[in-house]
């Protein structure tokens, strides 16, 4: 296939950035300024440390000094310590000039004004301590609830609801330590409402400018507020470079919105919505996105309509809707950035109704589908009816339940019609810890309505399927008590007589593949309801298991298992030959730690006729106290697929960190998806670069998706596609 190179404008916009990244990262390294600089978050000190007056009287003023020269009706002059304090106000200084006929106190020098929401440091004050009003210059202040701090050159009390400064700083960062801040020509501190107002501000990090805006709003508490949220840029192979800038709506305590206007140079302009809601009983996600004109679609419309909802109703009765709708069939292999969506097949419409009562369970359901890599549609549910029984019986050895199935399936141009199925078990257990025996019964009765069928369109089926199940339990202690071993041989048979169903339609029935150990136990080889296999085996199987006896934690478990057929399978799935195997492939479990940090998984299927290995998957998951993460693994099913992957978090101190992931489809010798990335956090901020590579829906081509954003503690994120990524396809990874 070749190299797959990135256009050459995108790879001028790519170093770009990456100069950009590698610049910005060496100012981190260099220290920007004494006073803004990247430091350790242990260094962060309050510069505000107040010295209070105790036992104040309730609304009065009172002062306390080294030396001091008293007066009534005049000006008051405090030297040495001096503190003056009324109510939830206090002032610190070495020199203090206290006017008792206004309550006004005045000084050059270091002072220190404490209020009930904000400690100020200042080189000059004029302020009217019972009022809390007046003017502080060269300030630097720390919000009383830890959620910022910052300067100004000028602030100005306006009473307990409004500070205001001039030539204004803010930054949720510890005020030794500020990787990020914002400069303000002016910046009003609402501390009433809890929220920030600032004119003409710049967002800098390490000190170099990243964003202005004439205006923003931001929250003080860290709570939710409607406003603009930090903007976007990625470039993609596909849709050129993508510009967006989000605002985001905070309607209620329970609803918020987020509006993305997007600008993809090689399409035009988009608009993508998302609308989140959460009552005691409702709670779900909209979402509506749209492009009109698409330049690179022949200038068609395109949009994408989505809905997840669930509903709490009365009487243990819940409703949950979920339907996606998009304007073509190419919308997601053009629009998307990932692997995983470009290659979505269909979509689900799906509406669920369910009821439960006691040991009752109602539910229904209408269920279609929207194919959109032209491959054969799925039979419709218009609608599915289920009721279950499953009692609590008072001898619990006993178990008893049924279900019962009404569905009408539709599809086009295909064998449609209804189908009615009930199934009822019946077991009993007998045993002890040690061992147990366990009978069971189970009586399926199906019943169609068919239309448009070649042959009869009234069937009915009626079958008994037996089976025996039966265990036993060893344990023994080894390492001086430490370790408990245990040894589980199973036994298991089961019957289930032939009956010729080759007539019968096959509306949502498929063959059970062995998928796992468990899968050797159970009575029917196919799911759905349209076939049940005539079925006379003999299934043996262990498991051993290593336990820590004092934290009762698994170490170790290893399953094996083998079924053997007394007879051929006769029922098949049309166009299916008869099944002659007598046995089937070993099937093998492995789940445990290698080591204290290393877990291994491994499942394997081997055939002992040709002595090869049908399936087989290994995944191993490196992780330790350092937060350094190295996943494995490995796939294979007989010739059609062998696939290995590899992904990892590893720290390089404790600010880098470094990431990535790898999919290799070995049998084609290609690279299905890449993922590389480089990552900076401390307490205040955290930036991340990330770069993707992925084969699109065409199975050909690749698209390259690079994606830079920051984190700001307090302030929202710049991009968040990225940790998006990471966090799906990294095994272990938090955004921490």
């Amino acid at each position: 296939m070749g190299i797959h190179r990135i256009p050459r404008l995108y790879r001028q916009q790519l170093l770009a950035s990456l100069v950009g990244l590698i610049f910005f990262f060496s100012i981190t390294v260099n220290n920007y300024a004494a006073d803004i600089q990247w430091a350790s978050c242990s260094t962060s000190r309050n510069p505000v440390d107040i010295q209070r007056i105790a036992d104040m009287p309730e609304g009065a003023t009172v002062v306390e000094a080294d030396n001091a020269i008293l007066k009534k009706k005049g000006v008051s002059k405090l030297e040495g310590h001096a503190v003056i304090q009324n109510q939830d106000r206090t002032i610190n200084g070495q020199d203090l000039n206290f006017d008792n006929r206004n309550s006004t106190v005045t000084a050059f020098g270091k002072v220190l004004l404490s209020t009930q929401d904000i400690d100020i440091k200042a080189k000059d004050i004029n302020y009217k301590i019972d009022k809390d009003e007046g003017t502080l210059k060269g300030a630097v202040y720390i919000l009383k609830n830890g959620s910022g701090n910052g300067s100004g050159g000028t602030l100005v009390r306006k009473g307990k609801n409004l500070s205001t400064l001039a030539n204004a700083t803010f930054s949720t960062c510890p005020i030794y330590a500020r990787s990020w801040y914002i400069q303000a020509k002016r910046i009003d501190l609402l501390h009433d409402k809890k929220i920030g107002v600032a004119r003409h501000l710049t967002l800098k990090i390490g000190g170099i400018p990243i964003f202005y805006t004439p205006y923003a709003d931001f929250p003080l508490n860290g709570q939710r507020k409607s406003g603009l949220l930090m903007p976007s840029y990625q470039i993609t192979d596909r849709s050129g470079s993508i510009f967006s800038i989000p605002y985001y709506f905070n309607i209620a305590p329970n609803i918020d919105a987020t509006v993305h206007a997007k600008v993809l140079t090689k399409r035009g302009s988009m608009l993508e919505t998302e609308l989140r809601y959460l009552t005691a009983t409702h709670q779900g996600e909209l979402n509506v996105n749209y492009l009109p004109s698409d330049d690179n679609a022949g200038d068609i419309n395109r949009h994408l309509v989505s809905i997840n909802h669930r509903s709490k109703l009365h009487n243990n009765t819940q409703l949950s809707i979920k339907a996606t709708k998009v304007s073509d069939d190419h919308y997601f292999s053009d629009l998307a950035n990932s692997l995983s969506t470009t290659s979505t097949a269909y979509l689900e419409r799906r509406l669920d109704l369910t009821k439960s009562a006691n040991h009752w369970k109602f539910s229904g359901s209408i269920q279609n589908y929207k194919i959109l890599d032209g491959n054969s549609i799925p039979y419709s549910r218009l609608p599915e009816l289920k009721l279950s029984y499953r009692p609590q019986l008072r001898n619990r050895r006993n178990h008893f339940n049924f279900e019962s199935e009404l569905v009408k399936f539709d599809k086009d141009n295909a064998t449609t019609g209804l189908r009615f199925d009930l199934n009822t078990n019946l077991s009993h257990r007998f045993g002890t810890s040690g061992w147990y025996v366990k009978p069971s019964v189970q009586l399926r009765y199906t019943q169609y309505a068919l239309e448009d069928s070649t042959s009869n369109n009234h069937l009915t089926r009626s079958l008994a399927t037996s089976s025996l199940d039966t265990g036993l339990f060893f344990e023994r202690n080894i390492h001086d008590n430490k370790i408990m071993q245990t040894l589980e041989p199973r036994l298991h048979y089961t019957y289930t007589p032939f009956k010729d169903q080759s007539n019968f339609p096959v509306f949502d029935t498929a063959k059970f593949s062995t998928s796992s150990h468990n899968q050797l136990f159970s009575t029917n080889r196919f799911s759905g309801k349209d076939r049940i296999g005539d079925t006379e085996k003999l299934t043996l199987g262990f498991t051993s298991r290593l336990i820590n006896n004092q934290r009762g934690q698994e170490l170790f478990k290893m399953s094996l298992g083998q079924a053997f057929y007394f007879s051929d399978r006769l029922v098949t799935l049309p166009n299916n030959a008869i099944n002659t195997v007598a046995r089937t492939e070993f099937a093998l479990e492995l789940t445990g730690k290698v080591t204290e940090n290393t877990r291994l998984i491994n499942n394997t299927y081997w055939d002992p006729e040709d002595g090869k290995v049908n399936s087989s998957e290994t995944r191993l998951h490196y992780a330790d106290k350092k937060q350094r993460r190295v996943n494995l693994s490995y796939r294979s099913l007989s010739d059609e697929l062998e696939q290995a992957e590899l992904s990892f978090s590893f720290p390089i101190n404790k600010k880098w960190k470094i990431l990535g992931r790898t999919d290799y489809d070995i049998n084609n010798h290609r690279v299905l998806e890449t993922l590389t990335g480089v990552e900076y956090s401390n307490c205040c901020v955290k930036t991340r670069f990330v770069t993707r590579r992925f084969l699109t829906a065409d199975n050909e081509t690749y698209d390259t998706t690079p994606f830079i954003e920051f984190e700001l503690k307090g302030m929202g994120s710049i991009g968040s596609q990225g940790r998006n990524l990471l966090e799906e396809k990294i095994y272990g990874y938090k955004n921490d």
